[in-house]
């Protein structure tokens, strides 16, 4: 069964180079209030950096900016940054929390972090800054795949061993049946879809063009570009395309779909499905039972 991120306890790693002054005091209180967060803390940037990769794996990292106690008189006004650009070369989805007395330099164009990012000030009082932490992890449900998909017109049961599986993985899939969508306000949609970590598509020969061209129903193309609106890339995005000897046996795709998460299979369904868990685990979905 599929845990929120509350069911659980999340695994965080802090760098602050004088976190007595603030950090260890609000990881105090949220032990206090009994939030379910294992955060360890480190004040040195070389020991953060072999923590993060030999100790893995972590649910989020909290960042300071500054390092003012490693060279005195000669403040390192990025060190923070730079370390997030090192935790992006290993994991490109990970959460990120900036938390800093220094924000103005961040929300003015300093920041070239890619997301999800979070940015909290140490001005602010520790109830706010544990109520914002909060609804940001909140915000990203690493266990829920939404699941896009047509009539698996080729592919037999295609579609309900994708849900089983992921459900017996012990993560959520999320989907709506290709007859609803057209009954759904945009917004309506958006907002389901939104909750979702991850999305897979599952691209079948439904829809006939030509005689030599099948393409997926226009559900599926439609859901797979608003998946790619609200994640800002196709990197969370799985494509698994139906694919043929014959015309009417695969499905074809726009080709800039052709892209690294991309699975084309023939017969072997538990193949491409074995293959999809592998790149659902890579994009930092979260399960529960060993693969």
């Amino acid at each position: 069964m599929a845990h929120s991120l509350f069911d659980r306890n999340l695994r965080g790693l802090a760098w602050d180079d004088m976190p007595e002054d603030y950090l260890r005091p609000l990881v105090r209180r949220m032990k206090d209030k009994q939030f379910a967060y294992d955060i360890e803390i480190t004040s040195e940037r070389d020991v953060f950096i072999r923590r993060f990769h030999d100790d893995g794996p972590w649910d989020f990292v909290i960042l300071d900016v500054e390092d003012t106690e490693s060279v005195k008189g000669n403040p390192n006004t990025s060190a923070g940054i730079d370390l997030a650009y090192d935790i992006r070369k290993e994991n490109r989805h990970i959460p990120i929390i900036f938390l800093t007395i220094n924000t103005e330099s961040l929300e003015h164009g300093k920041l070239r972090v890619s997301p999800p990012v979070f940015i909290l000030g140490k001005h602010a009082d520790y109830a706010s800054i544990i109520m914002r932490f909060r609804n940001f992890l909140n915000s990203h449900d690493f266990s829920r795949v939404f699941i896009i998909y047509g009539r698996d017109r080729t592919a037999d049961g295609l579609r309900s061993s994708v849900i089983k599986k992921i459900k017996d993985m012990g993560a959520t899939p999320e989907f709506i049946k290709p007859e609803n969508v057209d009954s759904l306000l945009l917004k309506d949609l958006y907002a389901r879809m939104k909750k979702s970590w991850a999305f897979v598509a599952l691209c079948t020969p439904d829809d006939r063009v030509s005689e030599e061209y099948y393409q997926p129903r226009q559900n599926v193309l439609f859901e797979m570009g608003l998946a790619v609106g609200i994640m800002g890339s196709s990197d969370r995005l799985v494509v698994i395309q139906k694919y043929g000897n014959e015309a009417d046996q695969k499905a074809e795709l726009p080709t800039d779909l052709d892209g690294k998460l991309h699975i084309r299979y023939k017969d072997n369904m538990d193949e491409a499905i074995a293959r999809m868990i592998n790149k659902l685990r890579n994009v930092g979905v979260r399960f529960d039972a060993a693969l």
